[in-house]
This record gives C-alpha cells, sequence and structure tokens, in this order.
C-alpha cells in the first residue's frame, strides 16, 4: 500500500515539476521527527500508509495573495503538515468537547471508521485545508474502513461518509485526470502559466452525484 502512495506521488510530482512548476514550489520538504511529535500531541499512532505520506512533503506553504496564484495539488483542498494537522485537530477537538458539554450531549460517536459522527471526533486527522471551514480527514476509528477519507465541513460535518477508502486511492484518481483528463469529483483540471487549476464542473458533478 504504502509502496503505492510513493509510486503514484511521484508521478504527480513529474507532471507538476514539468507543467505547474509554480505548484510544484509551493510543496515543502518534510521535516525530521515532525510525524513523532504530532502522534505524541494527538495521542494517536499514525497508520502506516498516512506516515508514508508525510515522509513525501510537509504540506503547501500558504499562497494567499501571490500573483499569479500558484494553484493547488488537489481541488478545493491545500496539504497541511503533520505540525499543522496536529494543531488543527487540537483546536477542533477543544471546540466540539465543549460544544457538546454545553449542550449536555455525550461524546460517544459510532467506533467504526466511515460512518458519519456528525461531529469531530479524536480520531480524525486532517491531511488537506481549504481555509473556508472544510477539512479532509483521515479517519482512525477500527473496522474495515480505517484509515479511510472523509470531508469534514463547518456545517455538514461529516455526513457525506467516506469519500476516498485511502489516501493511495485518492492520488490514484488525482494522477488519473491529470494524465486523461476529466473531472475529479466534479473539479476539472488545467495548466495555466506555470500552476495547476482547478475549475468546478457542475454538470459533471451532478452525473457523478447521480451515479
Amino acid at each position: 500500500m504504502t509502496s503505492g502512495v510513493r509510486t503514484l506521488w511521484g508521478e504527480i510530482l513529474e507532471i507538476l515539476h514539468r507543467r505547474a512548476e509554480l505548484t510544484a514550489g509551493t510543496l515543502r520538504e518534510p521535516r525530521p521527527g515532525e510525524i513523532e511529535r504530532a502522534e505524541a500531541q494527538l495521542s494517536l499512532t499514525f497508520p502506516e500508509e498516512l506516515r508514508e505520506w508525510w515522509s513525501l512533503h510537509d504540506g503547501q506553504r500558504r499562497t494567499e495573495g501571490e500573483r499569479p496564484t500558484p494553484g493547488s495539488v488537489l481541488p478545493t483542498f491545500d496539504l497541511v503538515s503533520p505540525t499543522e494537522a496536529a494543531a488543527k485537530a487540537v483546536m477542533m477537538r477543544q471546540i466540539w468537547d465543549d460544544l457538546l458539554r454545553d449542550a449536555d450531549v455525550p461524546n460517544t460517536p459510532l467506533p467504526v471508521a466511515g460512518v458519519p459522527a456528525h461531529q469531530w471526533i479524536h480520531h480524525f486527522v486532517p491531511i488537506g485545508d481549504d481555509r473556508g471551514g472544510e477539512d479532509l480527514v483521515v479517519d482512525l476509528r477500527g473496522g474495515p474502513d480505517h484509515g479511510c477519507l472523509m470531508s469534514f465541513d463547518k456545517v455538514e460535518c461529516d455526513y457525506f461518509g467516506v469519500q476516498w477508502p485511502s489516501i493511495e486511492h485518492l492520488l490514484s484518481d488525482v494522477l488519473e485526470v491529470l494524465r486523461t483528463g476529466g473531472s475529479l469529483r466534479g473539479w476539472v483540471p488545467s495548466f495555466e502559466d506555470g500552476a495547476l487549476r482547478w475549475d468546478l464542473d457542475v454538470e459533471a458533478l451532478s452525473e457523478q452525484l447521480r451515479g
């Protein structure tokens, strides 16, 4: 599984360096010990695939206000580092612990990965951030979908359930559309002025939702 992540990421990087230098330039080099510090901060043991993922990069630097806009590796989400992920998860844990306590609601989500919890839980680890209230998270609860990717929105929470079974599946989908065109969950890639950009195709999104 992890060798697949490394291979797929290498092929995506090759495309970025060839066609989207600005986007490639936003990626930071991994930092030794950062993964272990994030695990300790969250009191979690990351699965091998997530550790492999963060051994390949340290997220993307913030690019607000840059001209030309350097684009993004994923549609809507910027990649985050282990340090950023831990900080976001700690903040979200505190927010939701306070909300549930104030509402006198027990914090007892189902322990099975991929099942919507309708709240932020301690087993969520963000790997992508849209900088507007939505995160792409790895669900580290147990069960057959352990390690799946879910979207957590500040309004809808994790209502839509599993988005990808794994990081490897996400990267495979990204690589496919970069190579062949088409859309990824309604987002169509293009290469403009040295940047990878994603444009929403409403018709394609509607077809995928119907499917």
